[in-house]
């Protein structure tokens, strides 16, 4: 309820008093203006949509520092947060207060961003880092400001790149290069698909050997993580869940690669990490990649491609044998069906369909081939 009084110098003031106990005011010459302020904060308070006018000149540096320390992400995803929020969102947004954060304003960032040389996919992320830290600051409760500005923003293009696979002959060609345990690592890799995280995160405790399949619900992470439960030597660390929801799965393992990866654990406590370092602990995806992956596709001569081209490989070879999307989605560990669907072109049958919608075109009169040559025009 809006009490209203006469000041000592004439002006009439309003006093709205909020349930979390702070009174706002607002006065003027004329007790008609400030009992329609009043009637609009108490409208506002009822519906839940009152916005405390201090409340929007919190920095966005100030109000980042607040959000951080009551989010809970992976250690991966605050690192790179914190990479884009230090080199690209700070500087621009961290010393404006929140209110003044405006649409038009996050739209002139992003082409600025553009006309700089920032890639596409460093663009989204670094919008979306601002746009999940003003929604919160619009969720509060009573919330800092009224609306989150960067929804609508037009955001560039992502281009999407058809996946990289490797041929059989390329694949045979990098395994004669690797020595174990990589070469089953990259054979199993690029055979079942699963991920970098998923394959060095296998113990033998992990693996059915009479069964011939593999448990994977647990991930080698780059950074963060807890203590492995498995208790071996050297310790290391471990995320018991996978990326995704259907990431979390069984899946059946090759006669050869099942016999392969026994061996590695010959002599080894049936907990160790299959895939272990010399040491015996984790393998790492920068010294892999520098020190083993890079050096044995040149010896190899074949072109260079990322580690996760393996993972692509093993569904691109699976749907050209004619399994279906659903089978290769649920191996693979696919969280989203059009996931899958990018390798749905290697498919036997893919153009079946179009293929014989065109037999008409067969011994059919004017039609290349079929009179001696092209029909000329008219």
């Amino acid at each position: 309820m809006a009490h209203f009084r006469r000041l000592p110098s004439g002006r009439w003031q309003a006093i709205v008093k909020h349930p979390s106990g702070r009174q706002v005011t607002k006065s003027d010459p004329l007790k008609r203006v400030v009992a329609d302020w009043a009637r609009e904060q108490e409208a506002q308070l009822s519906r839940g949509s009152w916005v405390d006018p201090a409340a929007g000149r919190i920095t966005v540096a100030e109000w980042h520092r607040r959000w951080m320390t009551a989010r809970v992400v992976a250690a991966s995803t605050a690192a790179r947060n914190e990479s884009h929020w230090r080199n690209h969102v700070e500087p621009r947004w961290g010393s404006w207060p929140l209110a003044a954060v405006k649409r038009l304003e996050v739209g002139g960032w992003v082409n600025a961003m553009g006309a700089a040389g920032v890639g596409a996919p460093t663009v989204h992320a670094c919008v979306n880092l601002l746009s999940t830290l003003l929604q919160a600051a619009a969720d509060e409760d009573p919330p800092l400001i009224p609306r989150n500005p960067c929804r609508g923003v037009t955001l560039p293009t992502l281009t999407v790149r058809a996946p990289e696979w490797f041929t059989h002959d390329e694949h045979a060609a990098v395994l004669r290069q690797l020595a174990e345990p990589f070469r089953t690592l990259v054979d199993l890799g690029a055979t079942v698909g699963p991920r970098w995280g998923e394959m060095t995160a296998l113990h033998g405790s992990d693996v059915d050997w009479m069964r011939g399949q593999a448990s994977i619900w647990r991930v080698l992470p780059r950074k963060g993580g807890t203590p492995c439960p498995c208790g071996t030597l050297p310790a290391h660390r471990v995320k018991e869940h996978p990326k995704s929801g259907r990431s979390r799965r069984t899946t059946p393992l090759p006669p050869d690669l099942l016999g392969a990866m026994s061996a590695l654990m010959v002599g080894r406590p049936r907990e160790a990490l299959i895939f272990a370092g010399p040491e015996g602990g984790p393998l790492d995806e920068s010294n892999f990649r520098r020190r083993v992956w890079a050096p044995a596709l040149a010896r190899a001569k074949v072109p260079y491609r990322r580690p996760h081209v393996m993972r692509h490989t093993a569904a691109t070879w699976l749907v050209q044998a004619g399994v279906d999307l659903y089978r290769v989605q649920a191996l693979l560990g696919h969280e989203d069906y059009r996931t899958t669907e990018r390798y749905s072109h290697h498919a036997p049958d893919a153009h079946e369909a179009v293929l014989g919608a065109w037999a008409w075109r067969q011994g059919a009169p004017g039609v290349h081939g079929n009179d001696g040559g092209p029909s000329a025009p008219r």
